[in-house]
């Protein structure tokens, strides 16, 4: 007979509930992940937004607002073509995004030219402004720019396109051409709201949208300092009531019974008759 080698706990099945959880994991696994957190979006341009699926950005009663804690203001919509404008905030990352998708694709219009051939670039600007609730305890760290050629139909060859903003506040300037995101972190001075003034210009091809990432970090707030509690102050203010009326009874018995410091000269006058007839009774002796 051979021994197994393995305890005898080993071969013990696992707790109902150790079960439960291996299960709900599964299956939260297979659930497709959530691309934002939260979203916010509305129609641009002429023609309206189809069957009025999305509310038009030029409406008053529009606003963009994520979680009570982020916030976008248009300056001016996209001169140029139609479509929709998105605010996200991923899920994984609190990172925001401001899209804009032209529906169709913006593409170069314009006559030839009889002397180029070639028709005039298509131009337009986007304005607007980002920022973050005065209670809520993050900042702006970085900005991104690009573009993308339509998803559907893409051209055969790349768009020339040139595309840059200017971040007044932090005197900065993105170019859709930046590899990298442009830091905006100040710590002397950091960031709540930041303005993008956008130029955009289509010299070739078509255009799908246009992109702006923008981190955002968290400070964390000064330590409260301790407050006393209101009975610890109650004694205290008994405390030193009770040492002013000590000082006072003393103040006050200091004349009628003399200085009775070690060493001192000056005693009361029956202390002095004391001593005296002390002196005289050994002398008598």
């Amino acid at each position: 007979m051979t021994r197994d080698p393995w305890p005898e706990a080993c071969h013990a099945r696992p707790p109902r509930w150790l079960q439960m959880v291996a299960l709900l994991l599964g299956a939260a696994a297979c659930l497709p992940a959530a691309p934002a957190l939260a979203a916010n979006s509305c129609w641009f341009g002429e023609p309206a937004s189809p069957a009025a699926e999305l509310p038009a950005c030029s409406d008053p009663a529009f606003s963009f607002a994520l979680i009570d804690r982020f916030y976008l203001r248009i300056i001016t919509l996209p001169t140029q073509g139609a479509g929709t404008i998105d605010f996200t905030l991923t899920h994984s990352e609190e990172i925001m995004a401001v899209d804009v998708n032209f529906i169709p694709p913006l593409e170069r219009a314009g006559s030839s030219s009889p002397l180029t051939g070639s028709s005039s670039p298509l131009s337009g600007e986007f304005n607007y402004q980002l920022s973050i609730s005065p209670f809520d305890t993050d900042y702006f760290i970085s900005a991104s720019l690009s573009i993308t050629p339509p998803l559907e139909d893409p051209p055969p060859e790349p768009a020339a396109i040139t595309l840059v903003q200017q971040i007044p506040e932090a005197n900065l300037s993105l170019s859709a051409s930046d590899a990298y995101p442009v830091s905006l972190f100040s710590e002397t001075d950091p960031l709540k709201s930041i303005t993008l003034l956008g130029q955009y210009t289509l010299h070739s091809g078509s255009m799908g949208s246009i992109h702006n990432g923008f981190g955002i970090f968290y400070i964390d707030p000064p330590e409260a300092m301790p407050v006393p509690a209101p009975l610890p102050l109650f004694g205290v203010g008994i405390g030193f009531g009770y040492s002013r009326r000590l000082r006072r009874r003393l103040r006050l018995l200091r004349p009628h019974r003399g200085d009775l410091r070690p060493g001192s000269n000056v005693a009361p006058a029956g202390q002095r008759l004391l001593r005296s007839s002390g002196l005289a009774a050994a002398d008598r002796r």
